[in-house]
């Protein structure tokens, strides 16, 4: 009676994560509509990826709970865990790619405004010395 109790418990928890799986991905799938490019595009690409593999993994999970046409024998839900797994691993690689090339472009950025500023600064003496050349009477040649 009690083993009964707890199959049918797992099995509830388990379509429940399904449903829960599905809307998670279809919400991942929303987000990447948002942010198409880059870097961050890339690794929502690859969340959704893992969230679809999640549900998939949840659905063989299922049929193993149910044992539909011999699934438990097979452990197919293991595969997907796998899978899942190395898709989200992943894709936290990407976003620490993403965040790394940022910070990096970011303590270049006032290297590069310092060299445009001195760049404008020189830009400023050669006309100063130009002005100064037609002030004293010089005559461009031509």
């Amino acid at each position: 009676m009690l083993e009964n109790i707890n199959a049918a418990s797992v099995q509830l928890l388990t379509l429940i994560s399904f449903a829960i799986s599905v809307v998670a991905a279809v919400l991942a799938i929303d987000t990447y509509r948002l942010l198409r490019t880059g870097e961050v595009g890339n690794v929502w690409r690859i969340l959704i990826v893992a969230s679809v593999l999640f549900a998939f993994t949840l659905a063989l999970r299922l049929a193993e709970n149910f044992d539909w046409n011999g699934f438990r024998s097979l452990h197919l839900s293991r595969v997907g865990e796998l899978l899942f797994v190395f898709a989200l691993a992943y894709s936290f690689y990407l976003q620490r790619r993403a965040f790394t090339q940022a910070k990096i472009a970011e303590e270049e950025k006032p290297a590069a405004s310092s060299q445009v500023r001195h760049s404008k600064e020189r830009e400023n003496e050669d006309a100063d010395d130009l002005g100064r050349y037609y002030a004293e009477g010089g005559v461009p040649r031509g």
